[in-house]
């Protein structure tokens, strides 16, 4: 396969690069290849890896109510391709929930969730920390927070994404539809140009001495896109790498059957609006036991070679005792029968929206999740394929929220 030509290639096989892949191949007379590697089966493989996933998880929250309306309407989008998604692949990774984001009353990260709300019609109803402590009893909502809170319970369009089968689902979609998968990873991108009638050609080359010729390549590598040089050295996007971190509360099965009804929670009482914690509901993981999950602590930002690292640590203690500290606050009494720290890192942009723009006539990316990549990835997925497939912007939603920014150069 290596020696075939391709229309479009796309590098990184995460949640954002899975979905390019489907949507590309969507398009007709267009081959598409897909690169990257596979989670890794053992420990030492992983703590050999170079590059890593964010998909390696078992629940992501998705919702529509965000505080950003263009975010709100591409989740939207994505969750009303998932059932199709499921249907077409047998592999199911989505579960209906509803959802809590809370903050100060009047603050304007809450005051845009109401707007949002409202614009896209999504079923919600607005309570009191004491209204919803009196709703879901094993919340301690308002002693935690005082009554100076309102909170958004959001009904519908919203839940919960198994990443692992995501990506999964989408691979498979791919496949389904002609795509080449190439378990490796991505050293350089480099320009060839062949005959007029040709025009230029880009030489991907892999880890393991892979050369995949093809004409457009699309970049979607997450916190690693700086990793490698897949792009111009004076085409470099501006993110910043932000190194993340959750808490495993393994439950018992009298927590569990207490907690059925639990919705997924959003903390915004920063004074920046910003996320300060989220909690998922009970979910089972591979190993067979039921977690709560708790996220996610921020202290730092990280260099690119500084990122794997990261991956394969477990973490910093203050975050973990902060982390720790939410799960006393918020479940009195709660008594856990293990926890567990996991790492990730997500970017985040100048402009706080993803990048999703042609950076060459030949090169494209789409990064910059933002910490929400989950929600919206099937959308970015069919954004960014469109996009490559014509070489230019083709999305109903305006082109400049997605420009990316570049980093000054150094003098």
């Amino acid at each position: 396969m290596a020696d075939r030509m391709y229309d479009v290639c796309i590098i990184g096989a995460g949640m954002w690069g899975s979905a390019a892949a489907y949507h590309t191949c969507l398009v007709p007379d267009t081959k598409v290849c897909l690169i990257g590697p596979e989670e890794p089966t053992s420990s030492q493989e992983f703590n050999s890896r170079a590059i890593h996933g964010a998909y390696y998880d078992e629940v992501r929250v998705t919702r529509t109510n965000m505080g950003s309306v263009i975010c709100s309407e591409l989740s939207k989008r994505s969750h009303e391709g998932f059932d199709k998604l499921e249907k077409n692949t047998g592999i199911s990774f989505y579960t209906e929930c509803n959802n809590v984001n809370f903050g100060p009353v009047k603050s304007q990260y809450i005051t845009d969730c109401k707007r949002t709300s409202e614009l896209l019609q999504t079923e919600h109803v607005l309570l009191t920390g004491d209204q919803l402590t009196q709703k879901f009893p094993y919340l301690n909502m308002a002693l935690t927070l005082g009554s100076n809170i309102e909170c958004i319970l959001q009904l519908s369009k919203c839940g919960l994404v198994n990443p692992r089968k995501l990506v999964a689902a989408q691979k498979t979609a791919a496949d389904l539809h002609g795509c080449d998968i190439f378990n490796t990873t991505v050293d350089q991108i480099t320009e060839k140009y062949h005959t007029p009638s040709v025009g230029k050609i880009l030489e991907v080359v892999t880890e393991d001495g892979q050369i995949i010729r093809s004409r457009k390549v699309l970049i979607c590598t997450g916190v690693f896109t700086l990793s490698k040089p897949l792009l111009p050295s004076h085409l470099l996007p501006d993110m910043k790498l932000v190194p993340t971190q959750t808490l495993r509360i393994e439950l018992s099965k009298e927590n569990v059957d207490n907690m059925r009804d639990m919705p997924s929670i959003c903390s915004f009482t920063r004074e920046d609006n910003q996320r300060d914690g989220y909690i998922c509901p009970p979910v089972i993981y591979p190993d067979g036991k039921t977690y709560l999950k708790i996220g996610h602590g921020r202290l730092r930002y990280l260099k690119s070679e500084e990122v794997a690292e990261w991956y394969r640590s477990d973490g910093d203690p203050e975050v973990t005792e902060k982390l720790m500290g939410m799960m006393k606050r918020f479940f009195p009494g709660l008594i856990p029968i293990s926890t567990h720290t996991d790492t990730c890192a997500v970017t985040v942009t100048r402009t706080d929206m993803p990048y999703v723009d042609m950076v060459t006539p030949e090169i494209g990316v789409a990064i910059g999740d933002n910490g929400g990549g989950a929600k919206f990835c099937y959308e970015i997925g069919r954004m960014a394929a469109k996009m490559i497939a014509k070489g230019c912007w083709d999305y109903d939603l305006p082109a400049r929220e997605f420009e990316v920014r570049f980093k000054e150069p150094k003098q």
